[in-house]
Formats: structure tokens, sequence, C-alpha cells
């Protein structure tokens, strides 16, 4: 068994929310896409039996071409000041700083993947903030910068952001 939280946006008169629902599935050993897409079948199955009917499952293993566009691996992110794109994982990991070094910028220019894999990221001690430009975002809250890089890439990307709202929760 596993646990995964599922995000599920609450409109209300006040304020819009997300609620974060964990769910509990069974969760399928191994690195090929179809053991990651059964795991994900089991997941949106269990989020079923709890209410939650339909999902949108954003990774780079969806099974929804949406799902796979809006993953950090695709989704992209642009800078006015630059005009420079990233991945929002390319500008994650290339943000990161830590107490032996970074960021490492040479990491913008590569694919998300060799980004996310770059050993630098694990060699270099502790990871102590990220900068981002000319931003700089220190490590609490834990996901602040991650959420912030993902909701402006989605706010620039508003031919995307439009298809959510036909999912209850992702």
């Amino acid at each position: 068994m596993a646990e995964r939280p599922v995000f599920i946006p609450e409109n209300s008169l006040d304020e819009p929310r997300i609620i974060i629902k964990n769910i509990n599935f069974t969760w399928f050993p191994g690195k090929t896409k179809q053991q990651k897409q059964k795991s994900i079948q089991s997941l949106h199955s269990c989020a079923n039996r709890e209410g939650v009917k339909s999902i949108l499952e954003i990774s780079s293993k969806s099974e929804s071409p949406l799902g796979v566009l809006l993953s950090a691996f695709n989704l992209t992110i642009t800078t006015q000041r630059h005009k420079k794109s990233f991945s929002v994982e390319t500008a994650f990991q290339g943000s990161k700083v830590f107490e032996n070094g970074g960021p490492y910028l040479d990491l913008l220019k590569s694919s998300s993947l060799q980004a996310k894999r770059d050993i630098r990221l694990k060699r270099s001690g502790n990871l102590v903030k990220f900068i981002f430009f000319d931003h700089e975002f220190s490590l609490k809250p834990r996901t602040f910068f991650y959420d912030w890089l993902y909701i402006n890439a989605l706010a620039q990307n508003k031919n995307l952001a439009t298809h959510l709202i036909k999912y209850e929760g992702c």
C-alpha cells in the first residue's frame, strides 16, 4: 500500500481553496511506464471510492495528453525580464543553492530529466535556498518555491489551465 495526495479545488464564495485528500492505494513497483500507470489506475480507483470521480493525473506518465502537457517536465515558464523559457522541472533544479554550490544555471539549458538527474544536486551538501534569476526563496514554507513556479507557469499557459475545470481533482 501507498498513500498519495489528491488535490481537490473547492469553490466558495469567500475564496477558492484546495483540499488535500490523502488516498491509500496499491502501489506497483517497477520503473516501466506500464507499472507506473498501474499505480496511477489504482490511485484513481481508490479516489473514486472516496468520492473523487474525475481525476486528472498530472505527470509525464499520465494516460491523458493534458496531464502529460501539465507535468513539471513539460509545462514551461517564461521569465518576463529575460524572456527565457524553461520547464518547471529545469527551473526548479537549476535554482537550487546548496552548502557547497549552486545555483547550477547550466541546468536551465538541459532537458528536465538531465536536470533532475544531475549528480551535483546530490553531492553539493544540504539545500539552503533557491535563487531564480533576481528572486531568492527560502526553504520554508517547504513547497513554496515549487508552487510559485508551477502556478506562474500555469498562469502563462492559460490554454492548458482552462481545461482543468473539467476535473474534480488532480
